[in-house]
Protein backbone atom coordinates (compact mmCIF):
# COMPACT_ATOMS: atom_id res chain seq x y z
CA UNK A 1 0.00 0.00 0.00
CA UNK A 2 2.79 2.37 1.04
CA UNK A 3 4.20 1.78 -2.23
CA UNK A 4 1.42 2.51 -4.47
CA UNK A 5 1.35 6.31 -2.60
CA UNK A 6 4.66 6.80 -3.32
CA UNK A 7 4.71 6.12 -6.85
CA UNK A 8 1.84 8.52 -7.10
CA UNK A 9 3.04 11.13 -5.21
CA UNK A 10 6.43 10.63 -7.12
CA UNK A 11 4.43 10.87 -10.23
CA UNK A 12 2.21 13.80 -9.25
CA UNK A 13 5.31 15.69 -8.46
CA UNK A 14 6.87 14.76 -11.80
CA UNK A 15 3.76 15.73 -13.76
CA UNK A 16 3.34 19.15 -12.44
CA UNK A 17 7.01 20.10 -12.32
CA UNK A 18 7.16 19.17 -16.14
CA UNK A 19 3.42 21.20 -16.35
CA UNK A 20 5.24 24.66 -14.80
CA UNK A 21 8.35 24.14 -16.94
CA UNK A 22 6.44 24.11 -19.64
CA UNK A 23 3.96 27.03 -18.76
CA UNK A 24 7.32 29.21 -18.05
CA UNK A 25 9.28 28.09 -21.02
CA UNK A 26 6.68 30.42 -23.26
CA UNK A 27 7.04 31.08 -27.21
CA UNK A 28 10.57 32.21 -27.44
CA UNK A 29 9.46 35.94 -28.49
CA UNK A 30 9.74 37.64 -25.32
CA UNK A 31 9.22 41.36 -24.53
CA UNK A 32 9.52 41.94 -28.54
CA UNK A 33 7.61 45.01 -30.01
CA UNK A 34 6.55 42.36 -33.10
CA UNK A 35 5.21 39.74 -30.88
CA UNK A 36 1.93 39.35 -32.52
CA UNK A 37 3.11 40.57 -35.97
CA UNK A 38 4.45 38.70 -38.72
CA UNK A 39 6.76 35.88 -37.25
CA UNK A 40 8.90 35.05 -40.75
CA UNK A 41 12.39 35.97 -41.21
CA UNK A 42 12.10 38.53 -38.69
CA UNK A 43 12.47 36.55 -35.96
CA UNK A 44 15.15 34.12 -37.17
CA UNK A 45 17.04 32.49 -33.95
CA UNK A 46 20.27 31.40 -35.64
CA UNK A 47 23.41 33.58 -35.81
CA UNK A 48 22.23 35.06 -38.81
CA UNK A 49 19.04 36.27 -37.87
CA UNK A 50 17.97 40.06 -38.48
CA UNK A 51 15.66 41.57 -35.89
CA UNK A 52 17.35 39.44 -32.57
CA UNK A 53 20.97 39.55 -34.10
CA UNK A 54 22.86 37.24 -31.37
CA UNK A 55 25.89 38.57 -30.69
CA UNK A 56 25.52 42.18 -31.23
CA UNK A 57 26.63 41.63 -34.53
CA UNK A 58 24.02 44.55 -35.83
CA UNK A 59 23.97 44.70 -40.02
CA UNK A 60 27.38 45.00 -40.28
CA UNK A 61 27.67 41.00 -39.32
CA UNK A 62 25.19 40.40 -42.03
CA UNK A 63 27.48 42.16 -45.01
CA UNK A 64 30.29 40.37 -43.76
CA UNK A 65 31.85 43.38 -42.34
CA UNK A 66 32.37 42.17 -39.16
CA UNK A 67 36.16 41.60 -38.09
CA UNK A 68 37.11 43.58 -40.69
CA UNK A 69 38.44 46.48 -38.19
CA UNK A 70 35.85 49.37 -39.41
CA UNK A 71 36.77 53.11 -38.03
CA UNK A 72 33.93 55.31 -36.73
CA UNK A 73 33.83 56.96 -39.87
CA UNK A 74 33.03 54.02 -41.82
CA UNK A 75 30.88 52.40 -39.86
CA UNK A 76 28.66 55.49 -39.84
CA UNK A 77 29.00 56.05 -43.99
CA UNK A 78 27.76 52.56 -44.59
CA UNK A 79 25.04 53.35 -41.56
CA UNK A 80 24.19 56.41 -43.69
CA UNK A 81 23.60 54.37 -47.15
CA UNK A 82 21.92 51.62 -45.25
CA UNK A 83 19.42 54.17 -44.07
CA UNK A 84 19.01 55.47 -47.38
CA UNK A 85 18.50 52.06 -48.97
CA UNK A 86 16.25 51.18 -46.14
CA UNK A 87 14.27 54.21 -46.89
CA UNK A 88 13.53 53.55 -50.58
CA UNK A 89 12.76 49.37 -50.29
CA UNK A 90 9.34 50.40 -49.05
CA UNK A 91 7.39 47.07 -48.22
CA UNK A 92 3.76 47.06 -50.09
CA UNK A 93 1.23 48.12 -47.27
CA UNK A 94 -1.80 45.33 -46.21
CA UNK A 95 -4.05 46.55 -48.62
CA UNK A 96 -1.53 46.03 -51.63
CA UNK A 97 -0.79 42.86 -50.30
CA UNK A 98 -4.43 41.68 -49.15
CA UNK A 99 -5.39 42.69 -52.82
CA UNK A 100 -2.31 40.85 -54.47
CA UNK A 101 -3.51 37.88 -52.27
CA UNK A 102 -6.88 38.10 -53.44
CA UNK A 103 -6.06 38.21 -56.80
CA UNK A 104 -3.65 35.15 -56.67
CA UNK A 105 -6.07 33.38 -54.58
CA UNK A 106 -9.61 34.09 -57.22
CA UNK A 107 -7.34 32.78 -60.30
CA UNK A 108 -6.23 29.86 -58.01
CA UNK A 109 -10.18 29.05 -57.12
CA UNK A 110 -11.44 29.89 -60.68
CA UNK A 111 -13.67 27.16 -62.25
CA UNK A 112 -11.12 28.44 -65.67
CA UNK A 113 -7.50 28.94 -64.92
CA UNK A 114 -6.46 31.77 -66.58
CA UNK A 115 -2.47 31.07 -67.48
CA UNK A 116 -1.81 34.21 -68.97
CA UNK A 117 -3.15 36.36 -65.80
CA UNK A 118 -1.25 33.41 -64.07
CA UNK A 119 2.12 34.57 -65.97
CA UNK A 120 0.99 38.16 -65.60
CA UNK A 121 1.03 38.40 -62.19
CA UNK A 122 4.42 36.29 -61.35
CA UNK A 123 6.46 38.64 -64.19
CA UNK A 124 5.03 41.28 -61.92
CA UNK A 125 6.51 39.63 -58.61
CA UNK A 126 10.12 38.97 -60.88
CA UNK A 127 10.39 42.37 -61.95
CA UNK A 128 10.15 43.45 -57.74
CA UNK A 129 12.56 41.03 -57.08
CA UNK A 130 14.89 41.86 -59.94
CA UNK A 131 14.43 45.39 -58.74
CA UNK A 132 15.37 44.69 -55.16
CA UNK A 133 18.13 42.64 -55.85
CA UNK A 134 19.39 45.33 -58.21
CA UNK A 135 19.22 48.23 -55.29
CA UNK A 136 21.07 45.32 -52.67
CA UNK A 137 23.98 44.91 -55.35
CA UNK A 138 24.42 48.80 -55.58
CA UNK A 139 24.37 48.73 -51.88
CA UNK A 140 26.84 46.10 -51.37
CA UNK A 141 29.00 47.96 -54.32
CA UNK A 142 29.02 51.22 -52.35
CA UNK A 143 29.73 49.89 -48.99
CA UNK A 144 32.53 47.44 -50.42
CA UNK A 145 34.14 50.96 -52.17
CA UNK A 146 34.20 52.59 -48.72
CA UNK A 147 36.80 50.06 -47.63
CA UNK A 148 40.72 50.08 -47.52
CA UNK A 149 42.62 47.76 -49.98
CA UNK A 150 43.39 46.03 -47.28
CA UNK A 151 39.83 45.67 -46.12
CA UNK A 152 38.77 44.78 -49.62
CA UNK A 153 41.03 42.05 -49.93
CA UNK A 154 39.93 40.51 -46.56
CA UNK A 155 36.16 40.91 -47.68
CA UNK A 156 37.39 39.18 -50.87
CA UNK A 157 39.08 36.50 -49.22
CA UNK A 158 35.60 35.59 -47.18
CA UNK A 159 33.54 35.83 -49.87
CA UNK A 160 35.69 33.32 -51.73
CA UNK A 161 35.44 31.01 -48.78
CA UNK A 162 31.40 31.39 -48.62
CA UNK A 163 31.49 29.87 -52.77
CA UNK A 164 33.55 26.92 -51.57
CA UNK A 165 30.84 25.55 -49.06
CA UNK A 166 29.79 22.34 -50.58
CA UNK A 167 26.41 22.37 -52.26
CA UNK A 168 23.47 20.93 -50.20
CA UNK A 169 22.49 17.67 -51.18
CA UNK A 170 19.00 17.65 -52.95
CA UNK A 171 16.97 14.08 -52.79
Amino acid sequence: MKTSIKASLLALIAGTTLMVGAAQAGDGYGDCPHRDGDRGYHHMKGERGYHHMKGGKGHFGMFGLRGLDLTDAQKTEIKALMDQHRSSMSRPDKETRAAHRAEMQALMTSGNFDEAKAKEIIEQRQQVREQHMLERMKLHNQIYNLLTPEQQAKFKERMDRRGERPEPIQD
